[in-house]
């Protein structure tokens, strides 16, 4: 090619950049089907108006006429014919301006809900159903007249558009009517600025979400099938797009277009979303579990690059986030920067589900008068099933809440923003939530480790204490297999074990419910064994070889640091593998759970320990068991394996020496006739 050649290409071009016009969407195409009246009479006042009853005309597809070998052919009786076509459209703002292209034979006056819009060979005034044209067609109608239809004409909604074609005479051998509508879409057009983005999908439904960078309604198309067949649409105006599709077939992949009514802004073979299977469905399902990786940092990409590639074609079915999602501090431009840039296009078929961190409360404090609130970005930019519709207990709010997938129970906590101590909110739906549970498996996560010591201290951080105190006892109680945490940037992984609520220096051989590492010889989960598996991954893009004093943490089988990873999962029936996966790909930890039957509940939290009262807790082995005075009744204490160690008769207050006891956690029950009252003791040396 040569400079001149080159040159000539290189102005074409900007040429084109340049001057190339805005594009236009089709409203009325000119091959729509319009209904006609063509029987020589003429129609009552009001026939162009939108309410206006057309149902006796007749339809047919443009061209219509006669004569002239039309799509439709029409009567040649009397001198006009009367044509209607009724439209949907939302928002005409949304548009720059309105065009029609007309062909006519011979003359025409074009009317949009009642008010006409255009004349053209037809003489001024009032027209009647004799009114003749001004002139015969000497073009025959294959001239294209344009012409523009002002914004104001058109209603936000249903529309009609309306025509009469009156020839020159009775005997006029042809007449012709075609009529195309186009929108011309403005020169700045909305785009996609975050998302697509999957929430709260069930067996018959899934929201949408994305954001745009200019206000306009919202539409998306889905089916089975990429042609995506069936609309939902939002008529309000909004840069924030969010839309519930229901009336799904379950463990169905389907494919959607986003976008306005103006226009599609997003398809293609990525746009598609799986929905759940039913609810008790035994089938493989693959978990990808992180926390802390919101940082941008190249470990970040890394670690989601490993998982890609571990993954290769196999379908992820879950992601959850663990908590500080967005550093520093959760804001929406964190957000964008740090979380929807870096995973960009798997947002749009991944179903996750979140839970947050102190990062995500913008550091506001424990537990306070803020952070109990729910003013931050990470509250408008989800969309979380709090009203029970993915399964569980309704929670009504973003702060935790429960679904279901497969036989898998899933519950996510706020360790933060939420009151967590006995006869809250969140505790008494926690409570509940695990009594109405049906599932096999369950798996619990939220924020900060109940057991660290890696660059944050279990043993002296309140938000971690109180977990361990307050939750942990409960989660243990109705049986949970699984509890997954961020916060430390470290990866710690504890022993298949049950009944350590204490500091470190509390944990003991008999909290251990199997040993080893569940690699080489499985965990197994029955009636006799209700261990809990502990880990804490907050290693997905933060990373530190920083640790606390105590590190590894006593019930720990696995610690590492300075490192970053991810947690995989894949469960099957009765068994749960897990594996975590560091970020150049190793796996330097995993376990194999295998369940039968189902776990022991123990003794339902009816029980208070509003009763009974043992000083000191913990002790070293002389306590003071204290009840109300005159009410005699039977005390007994069992370890925490279920078995009696101790009974005896209580009449108010007894002190018990009880060094014969083996380090660790009993529970003592004290039942009288008012009823049953419970405490955890632990006891050291």
């Amino acid at each position: 090619m040569n400079r001149k050649t080159l040159l000539c290409f290189i102005c074409c071009l900007l040429a084109q950049l340049i001057f190339y016009p805005s594009a236009a969407k089709t409203i009325i195409a000119k091959t729509a089907v319009w209904k006609y009246l063509d029987n020589g009479t003429t129609p009552p006042t009001g026939w162009n108006s939108y309410s206006f009853s057309d149902a006796t005309w007749k339809s047919g597809a443009a061209e219509l006429g006669f004569g002239d070998a039309p799509a439709t052919t029409l009567l040649s009786s009397g001198i006009t014919a009367y044509f209607r076509k009724k439209f949907t459209l939302y928002n005409p703002s949304q548009y720059a301006s309105f065009s029609c292209r007309l062909r006519r034979d011979d003359g025409i006056v074009v009317y949009l809900n009642g008010a006409e819009v255009y004349r053209n060979n037809m003489p001024a005034g009032s027209i009647s159903g004799t009114t003749t044209s001004v002139s015969s067609c000497s073009d025959d109608g294959n001239t294209i007249l344009v012409f523009n239809v002002p914004l104001t004409a058109f209603n936000s909604g249903g529309n009609v558009m309306a025509a009469e074609v009156h020839n020159v005479s009775a005997g006029s051998t042809d007449l012709t009517f075609e009529l195309e509508l186009l929108g011309q879409l403005p020169a700045v057009l909305p785009v996609i600025t975050r998302g697509p983005y999957i929430q709260s999908v069930t067996q018959q439904s899934a929201l949408l979400h994305w954001r745009t960078n200019v206000p306009s309604d919202t539409k998306v198309s889905f089916g089975i099938g990429s042609n995506c067949p069936f609309t939902v649409t939002d008529t309000s105006m909004k840069t924030e797009h969010e839309i519930c599709i229901t009336g799904l077939q379950p463990n169905t992949k389907y494919f959607y277009k986003i976008g306005s009514t103006a226009l599609v802004m997003q398809k293609g073979q990525s746009n598609y979303f799986y929905t759940a299977p039913y609810i008790g469905t035994v089938q493989p399902v693959r978990v990808w579990a992180l926390g802390d990786f919101g940082n941008g940092s190249t470990e970040q990409g890394q670690v989601l690059q490993s998982y890609l590639n571990y993954l290769g074609p196999v379908k992820n079915d879950m992601w959850i986030w663990l908590g500080d999602n967005a550093y520093n501090t959760g804001t929406d431009q964190e957000y964008t920067a740090y979380v929807f840039n870096v995973y960009g296009s798997i947002f749009k078929n991944w179903n996750f589900y979140p839970a947050p961190g102190n990062h995500d409360y913008g550091q506001s404090g424990y537990q306070s008068a803020a952070a109990l609130g729910t003013n931050f970005p990470y509250f408008s930019i989800f969309n979380l099933p709090v009203s029970a519709e993915a399964g569980g207990v309704a929670s009504g709010t973003e702060k935790y809440y429960s679904y279901d997938w497969s036989n898998i129970h899933f519950i996510a906590l706020d360790s933060y923003g939420a009151l967590n101590h006995p006869g809250s909110p969140m505790y008494n739906w926690l409570q509940n939530d695990l009594q109405q549970n049906q599932q096999k498996w369950i798996i619990a996560y939220f924020h900060h480790p109940p057991f660290s010591k890696g660059t944050h201290n279990s043993d002296t951080e309140i938000e971690m204490m109180n977990m361990r105190q307050n939750i942990v006892p409960l989660l243990e109680q109705y049986g949970v297999d699984l509890v997954l945490s961020g916060h430390s940037h470290t990866y710690e992984r504890s022993y298949f074990m049950h009944g350590h609520y204490g500091p470190e220096n509390t944990f003991a051989a008999a909290h251990i419910v199997q040993p080893g590492n569940g690699a080489a010889t499985p965990y197994m989960k029955d009636a006799q064994h209700n261990g809990t598996v502990y880990a804490v991954c907050g290693v997905g893009g933060k990373t530190s070889a920083a640790t606390t004093s105590g590190y590894p943490h006593n019930a720990m089988v696995a610690s590492y640091n300075s490192l970053a990873g991810s947690v995989v999962l894949d469960i099957y029936g009765d068994t749960l593998r897990y594996k975590f996966l560091k970020s150049d790909g190793s796996i330097p930890d995993e376990f194999v759970m295998v369940k039968t039957g189902q776990p022991r509940v123990e003794p339902a939290t009816t029980v208070t320990d509003a009763g009974i009262l043992v000083v000191p807790n913990p002790g070293s082995g002389i306590v003071q068991v204290r009840v109300p005075e005159n009410l005699p009744g039977h005390l007994k204490i069992f370890d925490l394996r279920g078995r009696l160690v101790l009974s005896d008769e209580l009449f108010g207050s007894k002190t018990m020496e009880l060094e014969f006891l083996p380090v660790g956690v009993y529970h003592f029950v004290f039942e009288n006739a008012q009823g049953l009252f419970r405490q955890k003791v632990v006891m050291s040396r």
